[in-house]
């Protein structure tokens, strides 16, 4: 009869196709008194990052917190690096993401038909910390209803911030706009916040929560169980303030999911929603 300890080995030296969707290249600036002042990330560096966790794609986006002293040059500066590295290496990134300010008004508006039309992203990403606003503000649902105008278009938005309520903000964008794909960035800094998902996990198929530096609870696999497999994405956040992604180690060490479950998970779900061949 088989232990614990040997399933979790067999799931350790199972060879799952892993497809990361929290992955950062760019610049970003004062993310955090512990870290360095600036934060360089290149592809290759990114690229170096999945071969040490085993990754095998990577949805890519911009750093958060990038300088901005020339305004909307600046974010098209990193929306342009992204296209490159994904046109550099269709392999390794087969999609990425872009950024806009909503600040930028008009600009930001122009910029997300740049992003989608003539950059060929897949959609937007957003950290309202560095962002100035909050996830529903109007200044955003105007940027959400150009974005609509492409179907199927993904928006990464990182709930973790520090503004309360980011969780049922984003539920409530994504029963607004039904076309759209939301996943919820860095979703479990604690068990409260990732509970906040499951209402809107449970009726809506367009919401999905990634793994991106999840704290570790006693229920917090439970919690996650409870979402459901088919709305969890593998998110590794390497390539930003991090190179190895404990949270792939913590997913393939719970004995909450099954293997196909932890599947759809690392890979399945991920090459659904962005149409990434495997």
């Amino acid at each position: 009869m088989g232990t614990i300890s040997d399933e979790i080995v067999k799931k350790l030296k199972k060879d799952f196709y892993i497809i990361d969707v929290h992955a950062h290249i760019g610049e970003t600036v004062g993310v955090g008194v512990y870290l360095p002042e600036y934060i360089r990330v290149r592809a290759e560096d990114l690229l170096r990052s999945m071969k040490l966790n085993g990754t095998d794609k990577a949805v890519i986006s911009p750093l958060v917190g990038y300088p901005r002293p020339h305004g909307i040059k600046d974010t098209m500066r990193q929306n342009d690096e992204i296209a490159k590295a994904v046109e550099k290496y269709p392999d390794k990134f087969p999609c990425g993401l872009g950024i806009v300010d909503p600040y930028e008004g008009d600009k930001s508006i122009e910029e997300v038909h740049r992003i989608m039309r003539d950059l060929g992203l897949r959609g937007l990403l957003f950290y309202m910390t560095f962002q100035g606003t909050y996830l529903n503000n109007p200044l955003m649902v105007r940027i959400l209803r150009e974005l609509s105008k492409y179907p199927g278009a993904v928006v990464m938005a990182h709930t973790s911030s520090g503004i309360p309520g980011e969780p049922w903000r984003l539920g409530e964008l994504a029963e607004m706009f039904p076309s759209l794909k939301f996943i919820s960035a860095h979703p479990c800094v604690g068990i409260g916040q990732l509970g906040q998902h499951i209402p809107f996990c449970r009726r809506l198929k367009n919401l999905y929560v990634d793994t991106a530096l999840w704290i570790p609870e006693d229920e917090t696999w439970l919690t996650a169980k409870a979402l459901g497999a088919d709305h969890i994405l593998y998110g590794g956040d390497i390539g930003g303030i991090s190179r190895v992604s404990f949270g792939l180690l913590q997913l393939l060490l719970t004995d909450v999911f099954t293997e196909e479950e932890l599947e759809m998970i690392l890979s399945k779900n991920a090459a659904k929603i962005f149409n990434i061949k495997v």
